[in-house]
C-alpha cells in the first residue's frame, strides 16, 4: 500500500476531501498517511482554489490513532513522527480556510487530536471517542492535550486522559467537542451540504474569523482588541464585503467568491 492508497484524495470544486483508507487498521495513521496527509495540506494552504478541506474517514472508522505495528521502533523513528504530526495540526490551525473533521465510528488516541485539530467537527450518531493513551503506557500526542484542555479546562481534560474514558457522540457534543451530531443514515449528506455552504462562504473572513479565535485564549483584552481592527481594515477591503453590502441594500442573499 502507498501514500494514494492510504490517503483518498478527491477535489470538488473548492472543495478538497482527504479520506483515510486504512479500514483493516480502522484508519490508524502511519508514515504514509503522515506524509499524504502533511502535502496535501500544505497545497491546500496554497492554492486559493480551495476554500474547504475535509478530512474524513470510513464508517467503522475516522482514526484509531498511531499504528501500532510501527511503533517500537526507537526514540529517533518517535522523533520524526512526532515532528511531522507537529507540522499537520500547525497547518491546520493557520489554513486560511476552515478545516473539517467528518467523523464516524471509531476514533481514538492521535486520532482524537487530528479532529479537534480541526475547526468544526461533524460527527455522525455511531461515533465513539477512545482517548486511550494511558492503556497503551503513553501520553497524550498530536495535540490532543492542547485541544483537550481548551475545551474542557484542567480538570475535565486530566480526567478524560487519565482514566481513558469513552464517550459516546452525545456526550462529546454535551462536552463541547463536535460542532453537531448527524444520525448515521444521512451523514454524508448532511456533511457534504455544511461543507459547501462553508466553501461558498467568504473565505478571507472565515480566515480572519479563524484566527482571531485561535488567538483569543492565550491574548490579553488590549491585544485581541488590536487583532480585531487590524482584521476588520483587511476585511473592508475585501470583494466580498462589498458584495454583501450591495446584497443588503437590494434585499437577497450576497454570493461570495473568495476574495
Amino acid at each position: 500500500m502507498n501514500e494514494t492508497d492510504d490517503l483518498l484524495v478527491h477535489r470538488d470544486g473548492g472543495e478538497l476531501w482527504l479520506r483515510l483508507n486504512r479500514p483493516q487498521a480502522r484508519n490508524a495513521i502511519n508514515w504514509n498517511i503522515r506524509r499524504a496527509l502533511h502535502r496535501h495540506l500544505l497545497e491546500a494552504e496554497a492554492d486559493p482554489r480551495i476554500r474547504a478541506v475535509v478530512i474524513a474517514g470510513t464508517e467503522v472508522a475516522f482514526c484509531s490513532g498511531g499504528d501500532i505495528k510501527e511503533m517500537g521502533n526507537g526514540p529517533e523513528d518517535s522523533a520524526a513522527k512526532l515532528a511531522l504530526a507537529s507540522e499537520i495540526v500547525q497547518c491546520i490551525a493557520r489554513m486560511p480556510k476552515p478545516v473539517i473533521a467528518a467523523v464516524q465510528g471509531h476514533v481514538a488516541g492521535a486520532g482524537i487530536g487530528l479532529a479537534l485539530s480541526c475547526d468544526l467537527v461533524f460527527a455522525s450518531s455511531s461515533t465513539v471517542f477512545s482517548p486511550a493513551f494511558v492503556q497503551r503506557g503513553l501520553g497524550p500526542d498530536m495535540s490532543t492535550s492542547y485541544w483537550l484542555t481548551r475545551a474542557l479546562g484542567i480538570a475535565r481534560a486530566k480526567q478524560l486522559l487519565l482514566t481513558a474514558r469513552q464517550l459516546d457522540a452525545s456526550q462529546a457534543l454535551e462536552l463541547g467537542l463536535v460542532t453537531e451530531v448527524i444520525d448515521e443514515v444521512d451523514f454524508d449528506s448532511v456533511v457534504r451540504a455544511r461543507v459547501t455552504q462553508f466553501s461558498m462562504g467568504p473565505t478571507i473572513a472565515i480566515s480572519q474569523i479563524k484566527s482571531l479565535v485561535n488567538a483569543a485564549a492565550e491574548s490579553s483584552l488590549p491585544e485581541q482588541l488590536d487583532l480585531e481592527a487590524k482584521a476588520q481594515g483587511l476585511l473592508a477591503a475585501t470583494e466580498d464585503h462589498r458584495a454583501a453590502l450591495q446584497a443588503f441594500s437590494e434585499k437577497r442573499n450576497p454570493s461570495f467568491q473568495g476574495r
